[in-house]
């Protein structure tokens, strides 16, 4: 009859010294100033819903979100090193709203949730987080030092380092779509093109081959939207759409860079013209019918 109070007793006369020693921790700063409230009913699906059949769950989504909070601050811990910091650091247990003596969730409940969190709701942190960092600790944005991950920029993955790169992907972009969607017609005047300076580009690491290759890729560009410019009318409405968006955004990237035609002699620099006018030609022809096809390349333009 009293040794539940009496307990309760304890746990708090712990606990306050805990906090006091540690009140310099960062799951005590975190626990002080973050809500994870968003964060919760983000991942509200993840135990079933009241009233349906099921084991009632033995522990709330605040606590397993409180736990990935912790895996984060331990470095990305593996499931049973957390587990292990669940049940013997009274820090942790505090944070996560565990008591002194309840159980702690082992490492396969702890694995399951956060393989659903990665599945089902994989920025819900990563928003809320930054928006609470914008709250608690605003910057301008003009004089707030950006950090940039130079390996990513590097990797065969990452954004086009350049305009010969760019209109590369963007024309292969275009390209794709009309081999796997495109009518009959498009597809074979796709065919005579040579896409081999497209899919095994030559290294370029002198000045005289980037200009090479851009001269190139330019050159092949202009003749994927020239081919493909009287077959615009007969793509279907939900394909002439996704065309139109590459083809204003490489109308876009010519428009951004006008010191190509600084840099290319006058072939390149014709075949640029006529890049940019035919891709121009192509975008007007396809506000035909209802005009959705002007929106779609002025959102293109603006977004690219």
């Amino acid at each position: 009859m009293f040794l539940g109070p009496i307990l309760a007793w304890v746990e708090g006369r712990i606990l306050r010294q805990v906090l006091q020693v540690t009140r310099d921790h960062p799951l005590v700063q975190i626990g002080a100033r973050y809500d994870p409230t968003l964060v919760v009913a983000a991942c509200a699906a993840y135990h079933h819903a009241p009233g349906t059949p099921g084991k009632p769950p033995d522990f709330t989504i605040e606590q397993l979100v409180r736990a990935e909070i912790v895996r984060t601050w331990a470095e990305g811990c593996s499931d049973r090193d957390l587990e292990f910091l669940l049940q013997t650091n009274l820090l942790v247990r505090w944070f996560v709203g565990l008591s002194l003596l309840a159980s702690v969730p082992d490492h396969t409940t702890l694995s399951r949730f956060h393989a659903w969190m990665r599945d089902h709701a994989p920025a819900a942190f990563f928003r809320d987080v930054y928006t609470f960092l914008g709250r608690v600790d605003p910057e301008a944005t003009a004089a707030t030092p950006q950090i940039v991950d130079t390996f990513a920029m590097a990797s065969p993955v990452a954004a086009s380092p350049g305009p010969a790169p760019l209109l590369r992907d963007l024309t292969m972009g275009l390209v794709r779509l009309i081999r796997l969607r495109g009518p009959e017609g498009a597809r074979t005047a796709l065919t005579p093109l040579d896409r081999t300076p497209f899919t095994q580009p030559p290294p370029a690491r002198t000045a005289a081959q980037r200009h090479e290759r851009l001269q190139t890729t330019v050159a092949l560009a202009a003749q994927v939207v020239t081919a493909l410019t009287p077959h615009l009318p007969t793509l279907a409405p939900t394909l002439r759409p996704l065309a139109t968006d590459y083809l204003a955004a490489i109308a876009k990237v010519q428009t951004d860079e006008p010191r190509w035609i600084h840099r290319c002699p006058e072939p390149c620099g014709s075949f640029q013209s006529a890049l940019r006018r035919d891709a121009l030609n192509i975008i007007l022809a396809s506000v035909g019918d209802a005009g959705s096809g002007r929106g779609n390349a002025g959102s293109a333009m603006g977004g690219a």
